[in-house]
């Protein structure tokens, strides 16, 4: 990721300074003695730099500075900006919590050098929530095991026996059935679930490996674009769990995309008079830059879509209220309906308003886009919606040079305020067919993954490169 420079402190500039005087050095004009130092100087400052990367990464992490950014996960940054693993970063952000949280005088030990990165790492792998107590106690001794055990295997093994000898309550007790509750308040729903013995096991995976992919994504997105935060765990793992409940449906139907999402508004036949400003405000947008309030139970619009207020048949009589990036993205892919009721409840009559791309639309995005088109993002077309660039409630038109593939999770950056997205100018060197800008005003190119051609080539336009500043 080009075109972005930050400006480290000045003891970090002294540091790089001293580095490549120390990477300028030939060995081979050194004493035996002063390569055999200079190796020693290497590791200890192998091992302080990682701490320090580690605490850096976390405050980083923590005050949202990747999403907010750059809409990148970590991981994600260091990738596109230096050229990482993405995991080498998210390991390293998890390694650091547990040694702050837990054994905070093996982090400091690894912050003077005193124990190395790998067995810092082994230590803190071992901490779980039964153990954490017992070895927080016995750090010293920890720390003593690691000086004078200095074959790796031999300390890794007694580090193992001992996470397990303090793990004194064992595995959990296995009840005879898992159970869980659903309960839901107006818009609010929580669910609860108990779960024990392998379907514990296997729900957690499936759960945990999501959240790491959903987290692994958006801290890389946050490291080449600074204007996205990463949600937290907690945030994720709530994604992750719609979105598995999401594909579970879609593949149990038989279907190949994710179910499309269907608005209903429902108008009864005694407010009929109110039937053409709400459906001008709510589904054409005619309300442009000016405030718009009907009264009842139908839209309250103040400002242009700053709010939106729209009262949802339930049960309860609940309403529910979305924010106006909910509400952009609810409309852009949706499919929409006005029901005339009557008196008793009745439909009287139901008027399609489809406004979302068609399967011929769809196969053609897939051929040209093949996935999301945000830089860095991997996820399929059957996943993605068909976002319009040029928003429909401001005229306009779903067609394929305004439609791009985002996953839910693009589509909804896009959508936040500040962000902008358009189309490209012809000929644009970057291959990008859309300019994504983020509220600082980093420009980047959209990526394209056309489908290879029957000789097994890829078209040669637009070219396959790495996403960067437009």
């Amino acid at each position: 990721m080009t075109g972005v420079e930050f400006v480290p402190p000045a003891a970090a500039k002294e540091l790089l300074d001293a580095v490549q005087a120390v990477g300028a050095l030939d060995p081979s004009t050194l004493t035996e003695d002063e390569r055999f130092g200079l190796l020693d100087a290497l590791e200890h400052a192998e091992r302080v730099l990682t701490a320090a990367g580690m605490t850096t990464l976390i405050a980083t992490e923590d005050r949202g500075g990747f999403d907010v950014r750059f809409g990148m996960t970590p991981g994600a940054y260091s990738e596109q900006r230096h050229g990482r693993d993405r995991l080498s970063w998210t390991r390293r952000i998890r390694v650091g919590r547990k040694l702050a949280a837990h054994l905070p005088e093996v982090h400091r030990a690894l912050c003077e050098g005193r124990i190395s990165v790998e067995r810092a790492m082994v230590l803190a792998n071992a901490i779980n929530v039964r153990n954490a107590s017992l070895l927080g106690e016995a750090q010293a001794s920890l720390l003593d095991l690691s000086e004078h055990t200095p074959r790796f295997s031999d300390f890794l093994a007694q580090v193992r026996d001992l996470a397990a000898v303090a793990d004194v309550d064992g595995p959990e007790p296995e009840p005879e059935r898992s159970k869980g509750k659903v309960s839901r308040t107006g818009d609010h729903v929580a669910i609860v679930m108990d779960l024990y013995g392998t379907d514990a096991i296997a729900a957690e995976q499936m759960l945990e490996a999501e959240v790491d992919l959903l987290w692994k994504a958006e801290h890389d997105e946050a490291e080449r674009i600074p204007d996205l935060v990463p949600r937290s765990r907690a945030e994720l793992r709530a994604a992750a769990f719609v979105e598995l409940l999401r594909r579970g449906v879609a593949a149990r139907s038989g279907g190949s995309r994710r179910p499309s999402v269907e608005l209903s508004l429902v108008v009864d036949a005694d407010r009929v008079d109110d039937l053409h400003p709400t459906l001008a405000a709510v589904v054409a947008a005619t309300a442009g830059g000016d405030e718009h309030h009907v009264e009842g139970d139908h839209v309250e619009m103040p400002g242009r879509f700053a709010g939106v207020t729209v009262a949802v048949a339930a049960p309860d009589g609940s309403r529910r209220i979305l924010s106006q990036q909910q509400w952009q993205l609810l409309l852009c892919d949706s499919s929409i309906s006005q029901v005339l009721l009557d008196a008793l409840g009745e439909p009287l009559a139901v008027r399609s308003l489809d406004r979302f791309a068609d399967p011929a639309m769809r196969r053609a995005l897939t051929a040209r886009d093949g996935g999301c088109v945000f830089p860095g993002c991997d996820a399929a077309p059957s996943w993605c919606d068909a976002h319009h660039v040029v928003e429909h409630q401001v005229g306009g038109e779903t067609v394929i040079v305004n439609l791009a593939l985002l996953c839910r999770r693009h589509h909804g950056v896009v959508h936040r305020s500040g962000w902008r997205m358009i189309r490209s100018p012809d000929g644009s060197a970057d291959g990008g067919f859309f300019t994504i800008t983020t509220p600082t005003g980093c420009a980047m190119a959209t990526q394209h993954r056309p489908r290879p051609g029957p000789t097994g080539t890829r078209p040669s336009a637009p070219p396959g490169r790495p996403p960067g500043p437009a």
